[in-house]
C-alpha cells in the first residue's frame, strides 16, 4: 500500500461512492423505476428519494439529537482513514531516519511515540466507524450479500489488527529513549514491518469490498 497511495486512493473514492449508492438501490422493490421501498431507507436517502420520484419537494424530517446519517458516517471513516494513512506513513519514515543515524534524538523519539499512540487511537476509532455503518446498514433493512457483509466485517478486523500494532510499535519506541541497543533497534525495525505488513491488509480489505460492492450493485441495478 505505501507504494500504490495514488491509485488506491482513487480505489477508497470508488467504495465510498457505491456503499453510499447501495445503500439506496439495495432497497429498490424489483430493481425498477421509481419503486422504492420508502420507509425502508435510512432518513436522509429516503428524502433525497422522495423528491426524486415525486419530482416535488419534500421538507427534510428534524433529524435527533446525536443522530448520524450512514453516508456522513462515510464521510467520516474516509477522511479520518486518510489522515491516519499519511500520518502513519509519516511517523515511520521519521523513525526510520532516526533509527539510521548516528544517535538517537530523544525529542524526536518521544514525539514520534505520542504521534503512534494517538494514531493508533484514531485507527481503533475508525474500525469503530466501520462497525457501526455496518449495523446501520443492517438495521436499514437493506439485504447485503454474505460476501458483502463478510468484507465490511473483514475490513473492521483489519482496521483493528493495524491499529494494536501501531500501539505496539508505540511502545517499543518509547523503550527507544532510554536504551538504543542494536537488539531494540531491530526489534524496532520488525515492527515497523508489522506494520507496514498490516497496512497492507487493510489494502486488501478495502479492494475485496469494492469488488463486492460492485457486485452487489451490478446484481441490484439489473432489471428483472
Amino acid at each position: 500500500m505505501i507504494n500504490r497511495n495514488k491509485s488506491f486512493k482513487s480505489l477508497k473514492n470508488q467504495v465510498f461512492q457505491l456503499l453510499i449508492f447501495l445503500l439506496t438501490v439495495t432497497l429498490l422493490l424489483g430493481g425498477r423505476g421509481n419503486a422504492i421501498a420508502l420507509p425502508l431507507l435510512p432518513e436522509q436517502l429516503a428524502v433525497i428519494d422522495r423528491a426524486t420520484a415525486t419530482g416535488g419537494t419534500v421538507v427534510e424530517p428534524v433529524k435527533k439529537k446525536n443522530e448520524v446519517s450512514s453516508p456522513k458516517i462515510l464521510e467520516d471513516a474516509q477522511i479520518a482513514y486518510e489522515k491516519a494513512i499519511q500520518a502513519t506513513k509519516s511517523a515511520i519514515d521519521d523513525l526510520k531516519a532516526q533509527l539510521a543515524a548516528p544517535s538517537l534524538d530523544k525529542k524526536i523519539i518521544e514525539a514520534q511515540q505520542d504521534n503512534l499512540e494517538d494514531l493508533a487511537d484514531n485507527i481503533d476509532d475508525l474500525g469503530e466507524k466501520v462497525s457501526k455503518f455496518t449495523k446501520k446498514l443492517t438495521k436499514s433493512g437493506a439485504k447485503l450479500s454474505e460476501t458483502l457483509q463478510n468484507n465490511l466485517i473483514t475490513l473492521e478486523n483489519s482496521l483493528v489488527n493495524t491499529s494494536e500494532t501501531i500501539d505496539i510499535l508505540a511502545d517499543d519506541t518509547e523503550r527507544l529513549k532510554d536504551n538504543a541497543s542494536p537488539f531494540l533497534k531491530t526489534r524496532v525495525e520488525k515492527t515497523i514491518d508489522a506494520v507496514k505488513q498490516t497496512l497492507q491488509e487493510s489494502d486488501r480489505a478495502w479492494q475485496e469490498l469494492i469488488s463486492s460492492a460492485t457486485t452487489e450493485l451490478e446484481k441490484t441495478s439489473t432489471p428483472k
